[in-house]
């Protein structure tokens, strides 16, 4: 965690504290990041392929503002712009993605299209689903990833200018 973090997201993320998890700290393993951050990449590669693809069988409707920004990241991996771009793109997204209160609908009978992605990454190529065992690492690498970009909102308002000050 930065030193440069601010109080209340350093309160934020002791929100999350269990009894055998620290919230953020260095992972043991040089490959771990890579392996948490796949499941972001898979939830943000299935939102673009349904955008590349509108004509596929499967749908995900998505709200003005969150297909605008999927639109963005599209743009900006065809573009070949720069990895801060990208980032910033994907950020933006997923920001938008896990603030949202989703609802079902009649053409959307799951909502969020990240509980969307878990599902379909839990599939077994004979149809059926895994075992529990395996999707909850899934759901924690999920839940580490969602930590990290709150965190990063919480970090960019607290150095943002008070602009509520009269």
């Amino acid at each position: 965690m930065s030193s440069e973090s601010s109080p209340s997201s350093l309160c934020f993320t002791h929100i999350f504290d269990s009894i055998n998890n620290q919230p953020l700290k260095c992972h043991q393993n040089d490959d771990s990041l890579e392996q948490y951050s796949t499941v972001c990449v898979k939830l943000l590669a299935m939102l673009l392929r349904v955008r590349v693809h509108p004509t596929s069988s499967y749908v995900i409707p998505l709200p003005p503002d969150i297909q605008k920004s999927v639109d963005v990241l599209h743009t900006s991996l065809q573009d070949e712009s720069s990895k801060n771009k990208i980032s910033q793109a994907c950020y933006n997204v997923l920001l938008l993605l896990w603030t949202k209160e989703w609802e079902k609908t009649k053409d959307n009978t799951i909502g969020d299209p990240t509980i969307c992605s878990l599902a379909l990454a839990m599939l077994k190529h004979d149809g059926g689903f895994n075992l529990p065992v395996h999707t909850t690492p899934y759901i924690a690498r999920l839940r580490y990833c969602m930590r990290l970009v709150f965190l990063l909102t919480i970090n960019s308002m607290s150095k943002a200018p008070d602009t509520t000050a009269s």
